[in-house]
């Protein structure tokens, strides 16, 4: 496929509700992948296995990132998750083995992480949650990985 064959496919394919996995296929080697404004949520398996994705942009309009959306993405080492987004769900950064960087938008309105969605997250040592407030489900992350938050690092007025 040439250049502007892709990118008719990706215009398609994110553009429609649903991503159809089998168009998906072609995308697995992109490295980098821009989204557009409009998307709301990142639909289950939408990113499942892209081994060499290493860096992708959430756009401001997403408010849930959906169950295994990023699993098996082996080479993505950071991720800025927008204030808007209010759910994680399960699996969704699961096996992620080089992700070391979670980084929560300022304001953020998370209110949920789903089970198992940080697990097997090796080089994931540490996570700064937006507020104590936030769920989290059973074994969301690796039993190695310390969890702080927010409020923990606010200045108190003297």
């Amino acid at each position: 496929l040439n250049k502007i064959e892709l990118l008719k496919m990706e215009m398609k394919l994110f553009t429609s509700h649903y991503f159809n996995l089998f168009e998906f296929e072609v995308f697995v080697s992109f490295v980098k992948i821009n989204l557009p404004s409009c998307l709301k949520i990142l639909p289950p398996l939408c990113f499942f296995s892209c081994p060499v994705l290493t860096n992708i942009i959430i756009p401001a309009s997403v408010n849930t990132l959906g169950r295994s959306c990023f699993m098996y993405c082996r080479s993505l080492q950071k991720i800025s998750i927008p204030a808007g987004v209010i759910r994680i769900e399960s699996s969704c950064f699961k096996c992620c083995l080089t992700l070391v960087s979670v980084v929560f938008e300022k304001n953020s309105q998370l209110h949920s992480i789903g089970m198992e969605c940080f697990l097997a997250c090796a080089k994931l040592d540490s996570i700064i949650l937006p507020s104590r407030s936030v769920f989290i489900d059973e074994d969301a992350f690796e039993i190695t990985c310390s969890i702080f938050y927010n409020e923990d690092f606010e200045e108190t007025e003297a």
